[in-house]
């Protein structure tokens, strides 16, 4: 109101206005001179200042329309609203306007739009884009996933219409994606992903400008199949290979968590692909033929098992040999001689696991009957030879058998061990068990009279043990005993004279040293037949004297002297006159002689003092023909013994643990030995030959 009244009253303020009124009217015939559409403008009209054109920020895209805004304002800023504007573009090919402000997107590029009111403009630019293409999917790869894979697995979707800002959705979840060019997108599966079967729906879509959603694929998480095994490489083995080998399992379906079993038990195995397996198998593992399953066995979800069998086949024999456990071949009538298929290859290694087929080639002879898968019995029927046969794998192997008559004699030995040692008597001809012979003391080194009908023999009382000490008893095949010439020292190794009437011992009842002695049996009369002493004794007599053996005829006897270097065989008139040294070995002991029936050698063991070895030995009485029998060391031969018949010989093995075995060989064939009586069935020591009453 003051600026008004200024204007109206006072003088200057009057001038002014006029002048004010003058210059708005030059600027507006100026403003008509330029352009057509300059009109007067109305009195009390408010000129156009400027012109306002709302910008458009964003992108457009070919083939929309947008209302532009422009807005004339006045010198104020007012809006003008009762003006008109005019539009312009300079690119009609990007973007047109029409008179009313209707902008249309033309084509991709930029255009400047101009809005124009009463000669004032504005100016503003917009960006035309063409539309994303809508994506469009049309395979997945892989398109089947095992369900159990350990992720992350890679899946390539294929299509069109991918733009960098595509991405793929699963179930409709949005994927971390990787466009790996304008027709293939990427993700990574994790393992929950593929942990159980299931068909996945897979989409891609792409923002705006254009873009959208695509049609839909599928990936399959599948079961694991079952395993197929097709061949094995390789299919077969022979037993006994060398080393391990790498055996490769072909098929189908494999998966990495596929386990091999090799005959039921699990082998580490190798992965090479859903082809291929292998495993490594150890030389054990093919040692015997047979045939083994070989498995693979794939878990759950899904899997199975699939089985197929690899064949360890039999080593091809190329030779067969029957053995007997003692060497020779040879047994009595109505006993049993053990004999043994021993199976080997071409490198001459034995085949264990292969059985044999036993024939007897004259069955007249002998019967063969199998024990196991290599071993047999032959028993004699009659006496002659047969060649026993034994067939493995098609080869045949042949050993000759003798088979001799029975001796018509039985064998009397000691049995048992410490407090329980006692007599067993064995017939022969019979071939049944062994008896035992009830003598009311512990009982050994048992020597049988020359009738048969009573035993001499070493022995104790029961109830003072092993602790009591040694005498000599006789007892009667009905078991009656008797003392013989009881002392308080030891006595021992009792021996018979041929005609019954006396008995050749050891004791130590004179000087303590071991002393052979003679007692006649009638009166009772002990006489001492040699003079050893612990500290040395007489020539023939030495520090001990012991097992004395009668000769044939009684004028003699055979014993064993201990002297500095060893013990040595002697010989000496019945009476104890005419010593006589028979060997003469530093490096062995001649221990227990015993006379052949007809006088003509004694028989007797030599032990080796460095190694538990010894041998049968034969030498003539007057120390001549020293010579070895039986053709081979044994491990501790004792007591050898002549049959009265003097065709065989025995000699007991005394094992490590006290037990033993008799042997017996032919002096004949000098055949042997062999075992008559193994340890298994009680064993012997000490065994001696006995006439039947």
């Amino acid at each position: 109101m003051t600026y008004f009244l200024f204007f109206r009253l006072h003088p200057l303020g009057r001038r002014l206005a006029f002048w004010a009124a003058l210059a708005t009217l030059v600027t507006t015939l100026l403003a008509g001179c330029g352009r057509d559409d300059a009109r007067p403008t109305a009195p009390g009209r408010i000129p156009v200042a400027s012109v306002r054109l709302d910008p458009i920020d964003e992108a457009l895209v070919v083939g929309t329309e947008r209302l532009l805004r422009a807005t004339p304002l006045s010198a104020t800023g007012a809006a003008l609203d009762d003006r008109t504007v005019r539009f312009e573009s300079d690119n009609d090919g990007v973007a047109t306007v029409s008179a009313a402000g209707v902008l249309t997107a033309r084509g991709e590029g930029r255009a400047s739009i101009v809005a124009i009111s009463e000669g004032k403009s504005s100016r503003i630019e917009v960006r035309i884009v063409s539309p994303n293409p809508v994506p469009v999917l049309a395979v997945v790869s892989p398109a089947t996933i095992t369900a159990g894979s350990a992720g992350p697995v890679a899946v390539n979707v294929h299509g069109t219409g991918f733009t960098d800002a595509t991405a793929l959705r699963v179930d409709g979840a949005a994927q971390a994606t990787q466009r790996v060019d304008a027709t293939t997108l990427r993700m990574q599966l994790t393992t929950s992903a593929m942990e159980t079967a299931s068909v996945l729906r897979v989409t891609a879509f792409t923002p705006a400008p254009g873009g959208g959603e695509s049609n839909t694929v599928t990936l399959t998480i599948a079961d694991v199949p079952a395993p197929a095994i097709t061949t094995l490489d390789p299919r077969q083995i022979t037993a006994g290979w060398g080393g391990a080998f790498t055996l490769t399992i072909i098929g189908n379906d494999f998966s990495p968590r596929s386990t091999v079993e090799w005959d039921g038990a699990p082998r580490a195995a190798h992965y090479v692909s859903a082809t291929s397996l292998r495993v490594t198998i150890d030389p054990q593992d093919v040692r015997v033929a047979r045939i083994v399953p070989v498995t693979v066995a794939t878990p759950a979800p899904g899997g199975g098992r699939a089985t197929m069998n690899f064949a360890v086949n039999a080593i091809p024999v190329a030779s067969v040999t029957v053995e007997s456990p003692w060497g020779q071949a040879w047994t009595w009538r109505n006993h049993g001689l053990p004999l043994a298929a021993v199976a080997q290859d071409q490198l001459g290694r034995e085949l264990s696991d292969r059985r044999a087929a036993w024939h007897v080639l004259q069955p007249s002879v002998a019967t063969v009957v199998p024990l196991s898968e290599r071993e047999a019995r032959v028993y004699g029927t009659t006496a002659g030879e047969t060649d026993v046969e034994a067939v493995v794998d098609g080869v045949s192997g042949y050993r000759t058998v003798r088979v001799h008559d029975v001796p018509g004699h039985e064998l009397v030995y000691e049995a048992g061990e410490g407090d329980d040692r006692h007599l067993m008597l064995w017939d022969l001809i019979t071939g049944n068990a062994p008896r035992r012979w009830l003598t009311p003391m512990v009982a050994f080194s048992p020597s049988p009279s020359p009738d048969g009908r009573e035993v001499a023999f070493a022995g104790m009382d029961k109830a003072a043990g092993i602790d009591g000490n040694v005498d000599l008893f006789i007892v009667a095949r009905d078991g009656s005993t008797r003392p013989v010439a009881p002392s308080p020292a030891f006595d021992g190794d009792p021996a018979w004279s041929p005609d019954g009437r006396s008995l050749a011992f050891t004791s130590a009842r004179a000087t303590g040293a071991l002393d052979v002695f003679r007692v006649d049996l009638a009166s009772g009369t002990v006489t001492r037949l040699t003079n050893a002493a612990v500290t040395g004794g007489s020539t023939g007599s030495g520090y001990a004297a012991r097992w004395p053996a009668w000769s044939p005829d009684g004028s003699r006897i055979a014993y064993t002297v201990q002297g500095t270097t060893g013990a040595e065989l002697w010989v000496m008139s019945a009476d104890g006159s005419q010593k006589r040294q028979l060997t003469n070995a530093e490096e062995a002991h001649a221990l227990e002689p015993t006379w052949a029936p007809d006088g003509s050698v004694i028989a007797f063991s030599r032990v080796f003092r460095q190694s538990p070895q010894s041998l049968l030995m034969t030498v003539n009485p007057d120390g001549s023909n020293l010579t070895t029998i039986g053709g081979r060391l044994v491990s501790v031969a004792a007591t050898p013994a002549y049959s009265p018949d003097g065709r065989w010989l025995t000699t007991s093995q005394t094992r490590g643990s006290g037990t033993g075995a008799v042997y017996a060989f032919s002096i004949a064939a000098n055949a042997g030995p062999r075992i008559v009586m193994p340890e298994q069935l009680g064993g012997g020591r000490h065994a001696r030959w006995m006439r039947k009453p």
